[in-house]
């Protein structure tokens, strides 16, 4: 009998050792796992999406909700129309990964902007397969394009605008500019009166100093919001050929923002972090009608890849 160690991995908070044996015509493999090492481990979700700019608005929906980022690993993939393509060529091979009998295939999804209508993604669905060699399974391909397809939801009252590009940008933008005061002191004021009512009570004065710091902060922190709602209402936008282009939203943000320093916003040089920083507490139902379709679609893939990888396997045969 000869014995041949496949694997030995040895940690603070686990092992797993492998091992091989011959016994004549019979092999036997042998797995010892420990602690942690006898965890499932569940891959990423794959998640296409346009650009730099969607997959940061992901990323920051996500981590409102409190969901784990690391379990998605994003692909920029430029346009809208190459998610499509790129969804159907993971899906023909996840396809024929389960019919070789092996059922670990990877989750992928796509994320668009929200200003593609359902006709033009069904079009190019259908144009992904040209020439004298289409697969024979493309109409099944096509239907799980379809169904792994999810946008950000933008109001019917931009979506209609006519001679306009950049519409999530404008949609966005209009998510700040119409925070008013009145919405910003409405979500300050719990934590206002809260910090005033202790500061009628107590009489220790390094306590009343601290409390009035932090009325100070909320102080500033209104100021600041107001100021740079101000800034993004201030951002004009010229017709080109009778064409609105509102792409460069977040570079015109930056940089009528300059240096500008601010005790609140201190990652104020992130516009895209600013916008969510900002809607997310100011205007917050619009930004949950806003990414509530992309993080459910999101939180569901998981939830699927992670039952698809809770098993172990060999030689495609599930062992438990």
């Amino acid at each position: 009998m000869s014995t041949i160690k496949l694997r030995n991995n040895i940690g603070i908070v686990g092992s797993q050792i492998i091992t091989k044996s011959k016994h004549g015509d019979s092999t036997k493999i042998e797995i010892i796992s420990s602690g942690i090492s006898q965890s499932y481990r569940i891959p990423s979700v794959i998640v296409f999406c346009e650009d730099k700019v969607a997959e940061e608005l992901i990323i920051n929906a996500l981590s409102y909700k409190n969901m784990n980022v690391g379990s998605f690993k994003f692909r920029r993939c430029g346009s809208w129309c190459n998610i499509i393509v790129s969804l159907a060529g993971c899906i023909l091979y996840s396809e024929e990964l389960i019919n070789s009998g092996n059922s670990k295939a990877l989750e992928v999804i796509g994320v668009t902007d929200g200003d593609i209508n359902a006709n033009d993604i069904r079009q190019v669905i259908s144009e992904t397969y040209k020439g004298d060699f289409i697969p024979e399974q493309l109409q099944s391909i096509t239907d799980s394009i379809s169904s792994r397809i999810t946008n950000f939801k933008i109001p019917n009252n931009v979506l209609s605008k006519k001679n306009i590009k950049g519409k999530p940008e404008l949609n966005l933008k209009n998510m700040v500019d119409e925070i008013s005061q009145a919405m910003i002191n409405n979500s300050l004021k719990k934590r206002t009166d809260e910090l005033n009512g202790y500061l009628e009570k107590v009489k220790d004065e390094n306590t009343k100093n601290n409390i009035k710091f932090e009325l100070d902060d909320i102080k500033k922190e209104k100021d600041e919001t107001l100021e740079i709602i101000k800034i993004s209402k201030e951002i004009t936008f010229t017709e080109n050929e009778g064409i609105t282009n509102y792409h460069t939203y977040f570079k015109k943000l930056i940089k009528k923002i300059e240096n500008r320093h601010y005790r609140s916003y201190q990652f104020a040089n992130d516009p895209i972090y600013l916008v969510y920083r900002i809607v997310s507490k100011f205007n917050k139902n619009r930004w949950e009608e806003y990414i509530n379709p992309v993080v459910n679609f999101l939180e569901s893939a998981k939830t699927k890849q992670t039952e698809i990888f809770s098993h172990n396997t060999f030689n495609n045969t599930k062992i438990d």
